[in-house]
């Protein structure tokens, strides 16, 4: 992964020691926060646009981002179709509600968790 190999022997990679150039290049390039919100929803925790860490509530009005719940069903060809089932438990879609606001909401989100 950090080196882009072409390699079809990807899992072999596992044997080897680490390569400490890729690695260093890696650290230092920026990466996006992708899944973090699905940590927070998980937690039952929502996170608001000042990036304060709240208990979760359907209609958290200052929340950045929601999940909708979702019926999922996938077919022998490989298509995945969905639709929003309020009553799921377990498929939800993601969503960014504050696109202004996300990002540095949840990097001062993450960021508190980290120092606690």
């Amino acid at each position: 992964m950090l080196s882009k190999s072409n390699c079809p022997n990807w899992l072999r990679y596992l044997d080897q020691p680490k390569d400490e150039e890729a690695f260093s290049l890696f650290c230092q390039m920026n990466r996006n926060m992708w899944n973090t919100a699905s940590f927070f929803h998980l937690a039952g925790k929502a996170v608001t646009k000042d990036g304060e860490i709240v208990d979760f509530q359907s209609k958290e009005k200052n929340a950045v981002f929601g999940f909708e719940p979702i019926n999922v069903t996938c077919q022998e060809s490989g298509v995945a179709k969905w639709s929003l089932d309020k009553n799921s438990k377990d498929r939800f879609l993601f969503h960014v509600l504050d696109t202004e606001n996300y990002q540095s909401a949840m990097t001062k989100a993450l960021l508190s968790l980290l120092e606690t």
